[in-house]
């Protein structure tokens, strides 16, 4: 009786497999490295002026090394899901610049089209809140030009 016990669970773990392994969107991982490659890193890299100052300061292997520090970034759910959150990662760390401009130039620079000029002054708003609040709570001045 055993015997067919271990059967039925060796069948049902194999069977759960195959359905993993062949539903949508469960595709193998792929590491950070590999889809974080050098040229991706340098193109993002080449694309700041001449005048950056740090330019030189970034490279991919300091990336990768911070990354080991928060071992599920681009990790977790489907493989599709990993490269947005690295693209959303270095979308966000391009538009560093812009935080001289003000906070405005930020939401311009990710959603101009979409919202400034008057086209949605109630997300404007609540952007131009949320981030007022976080400036408050870390005990600094927002600075000026929060609106696009």
């Amino acid at each position: 009786m055993a015997s067919l016990s271990i059967k039925k669970s060796l069948l049902t773990i194999l069977l759960a497999c195959i359905v993993f392994a062949t539903a949508p969107g469960n595709v193998m991982a792929q590491s950070v490295d590999s889809i974080v490659t050098p040229q991706f890193f340098d193109g993002i890299k080449n694309n700041a002026p001449a005048t950056c100052a740090g330019k030189s300061f970034y490279i991919r292997d300091a990336f990768l090394s911070a990354r080991s520090s928060f071992p599920n970034f681009g990790q977790l759910g489907p493989a599709d899901d990993h490269k947005r959150e690295i693209a959303a990662f270095f979308a966000q760390a391009s538009l560093r610049p812009v935080v001289g401009q003000g906070f405005g130039a930020t939401t311009r620079a990710i959603n101009g089209p979409v919202e400034c000029d008057g086209k949605r002054p109630d997300l404007v708003q609540a952007r131009a809140k949320l981030y007022t609040s976080y400036c408050t709570q870390l005990g600094v001045s927002p600075g000026t030009n929060l609106q696009c």
